[in-house]
């Protein structure tokens, strides 16, 4: 359906999950989890509307952005999980030194953990989440998160005019995916055991690695002869300062 908002009339509140189910259902998606979604995170959505015909998948990215939903295909079934929730919960496993470099018994030996750091020119300084304001008639407004004391001059827009937010909400929206930009800057690489099975994507991690501890979220899994190859980010959140500030309407 296009231009209308999700509950029917012209703005009706309506839960994440609800309105996850509702593009799912709507698309023929069946097999879709949102149990992982933590209640806190499952907070009313002024509105969200589709003005245009679009794939179902972008309008799901959108929600997931604004709301740090990570959204992973397991055993067919898609599941949707509350970002905040895997990192104040803890690591999924704690994995030794002594776990990485699994390998078939013909290969050679791989390099334990592959770690490869963003310059820092390459991520924003500045991101900008456009919105639709709920509080003014849904006029198109925005927030800027600008990170401070950094040599990048980068600017980024985040695109999430298809909801209707709080301004708390697409603050915290600018905020969150800024800050995720800058923690997530060091990509890693490295091969587990199948005793590691029951990990998955999305699932964070603490690997113990030349006497310090690496918090990685893993991005994907393939599965090798007797092994997995695992890519993940990092999910360091120290030390980024950042400033947050309202551009207005249009």
């Amino acid at each position: 359906n296009t231009g209308r908002w999700v509950g029917g009339g012209s703005a009706v509140d309506s839960r994440v999950s609800n309105i996850v189910s509702y593009l799912c259902e709507n698309a023929g998606l069946l097999d879709y989890n949102t149990d992982y979604i933590a209640d806190n995170d499952d907070v009313a959505v002024p509105g969200f509307v589709m003005n245009s015909v679009a794939p179902v998948r972008q309008s799901l990215e959108m929600l997931a952005a604004a709301f740090f939903l990570d959204i992973v295909e397991s055993t067919t079934t898609l599941y949707f999980v509350s970002r905040n929730s895997l990192i104040n919960g803890g690591p999924a496993a704690i994995i030794p030194e002594s776990d990485l470099s699994a390998r078939h018994i013909t290969s050679s030996v791989p390099e334990p953990l592959d770690i490869t750091t963003q310059q820092e020119v390459e991520i924003p300084k500045e991101l900008a989440g456009r919105y639709l304001d709920a509080s003014r008639d849904y006029y198109e407004a925005s927030q800027r998160s600008v990170k401070q004391n950094t040599g990048s001059i980068g600017r980024v827009e985040l695109d999430l005019t298809a909801l209707s937010l709080t301004d708390s909400q697409a603050k915290l929206a600018a905020i969150g995916n800024h800050m995720f930009a800058w923690a997530e800057r060091k990509k890693y690489k490295f091969t587990l055991p199948l005793k590691y099975a029951y990990l998955d994507c999305g699932d964070m991690v603490q690997i113990n690695f030349s006497s310090q501890s690496h918090f990685v979220r893993i991005t994907k899994m393939n599965y090798g002869a007797g092994y997995f190859d695992v890519e993940g980010v990092g999910q360091d959140f120290t030390g980024i300062p950042f400033q947050i500030s309202s551009d207005g309407y249009s």
